[in-house]
């Protein structure tokens, strides 16, 4: 279970930045005509919310990370409560 907690949490997010470091967000995409929606832009534009070198977007990873861990440490102690 750790192994995968490390894995999903570093080598996951490491081979996503790899793979899409060269999207530029303004670049049309050939994609079906139907079809607007794009998986890569909508997960760099997410990204980018907490990536960036800014005050906000630190603040931003600091909330992240304490509801995430706090939230699991959630999840794991309230079935062991209830």
């Amino acid at each position: 279970m750790l192994f995968s907690i490390l894995v999903a949490f570093s080598i996951n997010p490491w081979v996503s930045y790899i793979t899409t470091k060269n999207i530029d967000l303004n670049e049309p995409h050939p994609v079906k005509k139907e079809s607007r929606f794009d998986v890569r832009k909508l997960y760099l534009k997410f990204m980018n919310y907490f990536i960036n070198d800014d005050k906000k977007s630190n603040r931003n990873r600091k909330l992240f990370k304490a509801t995430f861990w706090i939230s699991l440490v959630l999840v794991m102690v309230l079935p062991i409560y209830f």
